[in-house]
């Protein structure tokens, strides 16, 4: 996603952002490429874009035969103007051709739990998160009859950069039609002053309506085309918080900020010795 470099996006200026208008599909052959290329045609329909298909592996006439009858079986046909087989390490092939066809999202399957092949799954997915030149999209349960996103969760962060992920919010409730958008952002509730229970209680009150404040302002700046949301301001117990919200609140997707320091929420959630696709309750946006 082209992004403002301001810290919070011009209203004005919001609706003339290129927004996903060239997306690469990641793609390989397992039980869930069908649904893959479905969940993927659904987004697809509701954007003015281009699509690239890359899918992992040696290039061979057997290989495309196979991918083209995939692609013709799913609401896909019809609709990508490239596919490319390309043999290498799975995240370093589609990183590569995100780069060179000047990605703006790549939209991936990645499972939440395979078997003993979960971690490898795991750590393809957070390299092209990382590494990533642009958005990415990992579907945690692709379906082949793909359901409205009907609501969406996404993580404020204050830093310059991390508005995309706001714009995204923003374009998908529009163009998706979404009746429920949260934001939330979390904090981390200072040290109570003093031993007074009724003062202890009075600070996290002020606490609270201070972090509310905030995000409510910072929300002020952008442009929802009339869309309504609910901010949420969450004290961070545990790197569970904002994800049991995304649970509490049954969101079909939930949009972070790409990582970009160590305090960021990426870095706070999904360290590498967690396993990430055990942890997400839904679809997981990471939007650059």
């Amino acid at each position: 996603m082209k992004k403002s470099s301001e810290n919070v996006a011009d209203p004005d200026k919001l609706a003339d952002f290129t927004v996903f208008r060239r997306v690469l599909v990641a793609v390989a052959f397992s039980p869930r490429m069908m649904a893959v290329l479905n969940e993927a045609r659904k987004l697809l329909e509701k954007f003015e874009t281009q699509s690239i298909i890359v899918n992992v592996g040696p290039d061979t006439d057997k290989r495309r035969e196979l991918l083209k009858k995939a692609l013709k079986a799913s609401r896909l046909d019809g609709v990508a103007q490239n596919v490319i087989i390309q043999g290498g390490h799975p995240a370093d092939v589609i990183v590569k051709n995100a780069v060179e066809n000047e990605a703006d999202l790549i939209i991936a399957g990645a499972l939440k739990s395979e078997g003993r092949f979960k971690y490898a799954l795991g750590s393809v997915a957070r390299t092209i998160a990382r590494y990533a030149p642009c958005s990415v999209l990992l579907l945690t349960e692709p379906q082949v009859e793909p359901e409205n996103i009907d609501t969406i969760h996404c993580v404020v962060e204050y830093e310059p950069h991390a508005s995309s992920a706001v714009q995204a919010a923003a374009f998908l409730s529009r163009v998706c039609d979404i009746n429920n958008l949260y934001f939330t952002h979390s904090f981390q509730m200072p040290k109570p002053v003093g031993t007074n229970q009724a003062l202890k209680l009075e600070q996290i009150v002020q606490q609270y309506a201070l972090q509310d404040d905030q995000l409510k302002t910072y929300l002020n700046g952008f442009d929802f085309w009339g869309k309504s949301y609910i901010p949420r301001c969450l004290h961070e117990k545990s790197r569970n918080t904002t994800l049991n919200f995304s649970r509490e609140v049954q969101a079909d997707l939930i949009i972070i900020p790409a990582p970009h320091q160590k305090k960021s929420f990426w870095n706070r959630l999904f360290n590498p010795e967690s396993d990430i696709m055990a942890s997400l309750p839904c679809a997981m946006l990471l939007a650059k």
